[in-house]
């Protein structure tokens, strides 16, 4: 575990529930507050060629939001095929191994750090996104989508982050789509989730300046080391 690291884990209940997009708001809201923030995204599969070269979107999303220079690596294994990490490297003929992952993440400042997919989303041969998240020993963030299911899924989500002896820093219950309806989602989880704090977004808008303080002050604030 590399308890010298800062930031947190951003992880997802599903895929495509908007962690990236919680991710650079986070890097945008650190930079605010005047701190040295790195953002990773150890694996990205799904990856589009351009002009023969690999582009990992939502590692460039993250890049952009922390204002990075392109030299600075901010992902170590771009995949073309559009599935879990693990099974896309296998196709590809990339071995992808857990402490590669974990040393790529040694980095000095605020981490945010993507996982790819769900909790246990395979992202290497030997360790998935909960391995990886343990070996950092960071917060970790869960995003959801405000959908109908969205209670299950994220309890189970945070159950298995509790017994992987993580810290569980909150939950982001994200309305993706405009115009949907409230499915009671955010009171039920308040209520079931207790002392770990809950924030509900709407489409193409974040929290506000108060909610995102405290969003942050949870992982700031917290020792490493899950």
């Amino acid at each position: 575990m590399l308890f010298n690291l800062r930031g947190i884990f951003v992880t997802g209940t599903d895929t495509g529930v908007g962690k990236t997009w919680t991710a650079a708001h986070l890097i945008r809201n650190l930079r605010g507050q005047g701190s040295d923030v790195y953002p990773l995204k150890p694996v990205e599969s799904g990856c589009v060629e351009i002009s023969g070269a690999l582009r990992a979107q939502d590692a460039e999303t993250l890049r952009e939001a922390a204002q990075l220079a392109e030299s600075e690596p901010v992902v170590r294994h771009k995949l073309r095929t559009p599935v879990a990490p693990m099974l896309a490297a296998r196709q590809e003929g990339v071995e992808i191994r857990l402490q590669d992952l974990v040393a790529f993440c040694r980095r000095e400042g605020m981490l945010v750090v993507e996982g790819a997919g769900g909790w246990r989303t395979p992202l290497a041969e030997d360790g998935d996104v909960q391995a990886l998240a343990a070996e950092l020993g960071l917060p970790v963030l869960v995003v959801a989508e405000d959908r109908l299911g969205a209670i299950n899924q994220v309890l189970l989500t945070c159950e298995a982050v509790q017994k992987s002896h993580c810290h569980l820093a909150g939950v982001v219950l994200n309305r993706l789509k405009p115009g949907t309806e409230d499915f009671g989602n955010f009171r039920v989880l308040e209520h079931r989730l207790g002392d770990v704090p809950v924030w509900r977004t709407r489409h193409e808008e974040w929290l506000d300046e108060k909610q995102a303080h405290h969003l942050m002050s949870t992982f700031m604030t917290t020792p490493v080391g899950c």
